[in-house]
């Protein structure tokens, strides 16, 4: 009988010094680097978009390969004409904070794509991450 009265308040001040003692992650804005990442690919400067990727993103896919899927991309579905952002949202997990950007590109000859990009700001560095980049059209891969 004595826990249900205890209980409660316990939890609550377990939940506060949680919430004190958890380091807040910052919402960062990354539509500009994005569309730096997309002004490069649509200027069709691979190796400058190359840089935008982190070394987790390369150890995933090596960067020869992703530099050739770049390439290939442009060539079966065109040079990019022009691009915008469709969604952004930031997810906060155990492992830091993700911030996900839905882009539309429009290519030479009115073909579209859709690009999924996800950057990692991890809970134990300071350094943002551009860990994945996925791809969908209808003539690649």
């Amino acid at each position: 009988m004595r826990f249900r009265t205890v209980a409660p308040v316990l939890f609550a001040f377990i939940g506060i010094f949680v919430a004190a003692c958890s380091r807040p992650m910052p919402n960062i804005d990354l539509e500009p680097t994005v569309n730096s990442l997309f002004k490069a690919l649509q200027e069709q400067d691979v190796n400058t978009a190359l840089l935008y990727y982190s070394e987790a993103f390369y150890k995933g896919i090596p960067k020869e390969h992703w530099q050739h899927q770049l390439e290939l991309f442009a060539e079966k579905v065109g040079p990019v004409e022009s691009f915008r952002l469709r969604s952004k949202q930031a997810d906060t997990r155990f492992s830091g904070k993700f911030y996900i950007y839905q882009y539309e590109t429009v290519h030479k000859g009115g073909e579209k794509a859709r690009h999924i990009i996800t950057f990692i700001h991890p809970v134990d560095g300071n350094e943002l991450n551009l860990i994945a980049h996925k791809i969908t059209a209808k003539n690649f891969p």
